[in-house]
């Protein structure tokens, strides 16, 4: 007769193995998850330069339209000091944009 051999012993590194591998999964998804909210955040958005952009064009239209450059700045949300219109974005807690046209140069 052949002695039994004892089946537990062999499922132990087998059960070790596996939750290892369920570790190192569960690690990897939290890691991945914790690093795309930090990414996501910091990531400057081209929307906000679109906007500056949309906003000195609509600018240029009320003003080629007839109204007075103050009257134009005061509709797009910009402020005219002198002859320099200052333009401004900001994506929240990342970056303030600035942009400042002189208008005696276009």
């Amino acid at each position: 007769m052949m002695p039994k051999k004892n089946k537990r012993a062999a499922e132990i590194p087998i059960v070790l193995l596996v939750l290892g591998v369920i570790a190192v999964c569960a690690t990897a998804l939290v890691s991945f998850q914790i690093s795309e909210s930090k990414v996501q955040k910091s990531f400057i958005n081209p929307n906000v330069f679109t906007n500056i952009s949309v906003q000195m064009e609509n600018f240029y239209i009320y003003v080629n339209s007839g109204m007075t450059e103050q009257q134009a700045a005061n509709l797009v949300g910009a402020s005219l000091d002198g002859n320099k219109l200052t333009l401004k974005g900001e994506q929240q807690g990342v970056m303030n944009v600035t942009y400042i046209v002189n208008l005696n140069k276009r």
